[in-house]
């Protein structure tokens, strides 16, 4: 349960002088003696005045003195981190993967209004927006958002990470995928442990729905082992050199991967010698000169590393990036590589996309449904091999996205 009254008191504001926060719901204002007036909105930007616990609590509001409920305060930030954190991994509460609305909602308003990390106009923001896509609060309703201020910072994360979240209950809450064997029964399943291609929240109700959560217009990153397992899961006899490159991605590490493949697009560029050497090299080798150049110089000559030449060789980690850019751009320009195709025919049928973004129209965000097979036309000749990658860093395995 979220602490409230004295115990809230004492953890977030006993000794901390004046606080400035905000309201986490629509208050009634009474003058410092006592008499009514008027409502401030949930949002509203406020400083808690330094003051001995009562339940009737002091603020500081558009300059003036007031007196308004103490729980309806929202606990200030008390720490500071990088980034903000609102993925379901983010909450401790996510300490399993099934779960009925109402007792997600309740676990997320506890903890959003205990966080120290997230400031007290996103926690508000957040809190409502799971209590109207939950239907737990009668009194939070479309029309609540529209004198609710958006928070300073945070918006890109309710509508990217959060909205995994929303969109689940939304499923079952507002009957989003308008199938009639969904229920204020059913349940939501969040695959925590990472091991879902492409899916980020089940549905569980006479059937098992697939849904992969979107914000903007791109889907997910497949990376190739995910394509090839849900190719080799549908037992499709799909064949084509794009599966051929995902195989050698999977198969190697990310470092030996372009060394390994560019011969694939040049043939004999590199000889196996070369080849041998270079499955030796590590990212603690990027920023290093001292391998053996002959074996690499028509290779260097090659994919054309800026400021290179035989006086000025290039480190290990300017190949490794210089080969892997060479290897997409080729990738993405050659149809036989093209990996579009694969893409569909790995998703076909399998999932149902689910969108939120919060608008100016729609400040309680909205939601747009989109089965897999309904978006091939969408994903045609825009599905592109993607990298992460630099002269200083491999970080992850190339990757498909539209």
């Amino acid at each position: 349960m979220a602490s409230s009254g004295l115990n809230a008191w004492q953890k977030h504001f006993d000794g901390k002088g004046d606080v400035s926060t905000v309201m986490k719901k629509r208050t009634q204002l009474f003058t410092i003696e006592g008499a009514s007036a008027g409502f401030i909105d949930a949002g509203e930007q406020i400083v808690a005045l330094e003051s001995s616990y009562d339940s009737k609590y002091p603020i500081k509001y558009n300059n003036r003195k007031y007196l308004v409920t103490f729980n309806n305060i929202q606990k200030p930030i008390s720490k500071r981190v990088s980034g903000i954190k609102l993925k379901p991994q983010d909450f401790d509460c996510f300490t399993k993967e099934t779960w009925g609305v109402q007792e997600l909602a309740t676990a997320l308003v506890d903890e959003i209004e205990e966080r120290g990390d997230l400031a007290p106009d996103l926690k508000t923001y957040a809190t409502m927006l799971v209590k109207y896509w939950s239907k737990t609060d009668r009194e939070v309703t479309a029309d609540s958002f529209r004198s609710l201020k958006k928070p300073e910072r945070g918006l890109n994360e309710l509508n990217k990470d959060f909205g995994e979240i929303l969109g689940a209950m939304a499923c079952i809450k507002y009957n989003l995928l308008n199938n009639n064997k969904i229920n204020s029964s059913s349940k939501m399943f969040f695959p925590l442990r990472g091991n879902e291609p492409l899916i980020d929240y089940f549905i569980l109700s006479r059937e098992k729905i697939s849904i992969s959560a979107k914000s903007g217009t791109t889907t997910n990153t497949l990376k190739p082992s995910d394509i090839l397992s849900l190719l080799e899961s549908k037992r499709s006899s799909y064949r084509s050199q794009s599966l051929d490159l995902m195989r050698v991605i999977r198969d190697n590490t990310t470092v030996q991967f372009p060394f390994v493949a560019v011969n694939m697009f040049s043939k004999g560029i590199l000889s196996d010698a070369a080849i041998e050497e270079a499955k030796k090299f590590k990212v603690s080798d990027f920023a290093q000169k001292n391998y053996s150049y002959e074996l690499f110089e028509d290779l260097i000559k090659l994919i054309q590393i800026p400021g290179s030449s035989t006086r000025v060789p290039p480190s290990v980690g300017q190949i490794f990036y210089y080969t892997e850019k060479y290897i997409i751009n080729k990738a993405n320009t050659t149809p036989s590589y093209n990996p579009t195709a694969a893409f569909i025919e790995a998703t076909k049928g399998q999932v149902i996309y689910v969108r939120f973004k919060i608008t100016p129209t729609f400040p309680q965000g909205e939601f747009s449904v989109e089965m897999s097979d309904s978006m091939d036309e969408k994903v045609q000749k825009q599905v592109k091999w993607r990298s992460k990658n630099a002269t200083n860093r491999a970080a992850d395995k190339l990757g498909v996205q539209p």
